[in-house]
């Protein structure tokens, strides 16, 4: 099992991450049933959650945190963002117009043209 990962940058170390498996709500996910293994990624030097891994459905998701850790007040960003990855891939399949998604915590705003409404 890897537990340390140094990221080399130009022949230089650019970060070192200590990984770290546990059971838990990833971070930006509300409900207790929603628990899964997740690898958090943090920082070798400060301590504090660079990354969550962990499978959604039948994918691997690696979110980015905020760094403050999973008490943060801007809990759901990492989610928001996949969320918004995946939804405008779907929209890019039924949409022959430009468009623009907005995720929140608890909601989502689509711009489109008035034409497509």
């Amino acid at each position: 099992m890897i537990d340390t990962v140094i990221y080399i940058d130009k022949g230089k170390i650019g970060e070192i991450y200590h990984l770290k498996l546990s059971v838990k709500v990833p971070d930006g996910m509300m409900s207790d049933d929603l628990a899964r293994p997740v690898v958090q990624v943090t920082s070798f030097f400060t301590k504090k959650p660079v990354y969550e891994i962990y499978t959604f459905g039948e994918q691997i998701v690696v979110i980015p945190l905020d760094g403050e850790g999973t008490s943060s007040p801007k809990r759901g960003t990492g989610v928001s963002h996949y969320a918004k990855q995946a939804i405008q891939q779907r929209l890019i399949q039924v949409l022959p117009c430009d468009f623009l998604v907005g995720v929140g915590t608890n909601d989502i705003h689509l711009y489109v043209p008035e034409s497509y409404k």
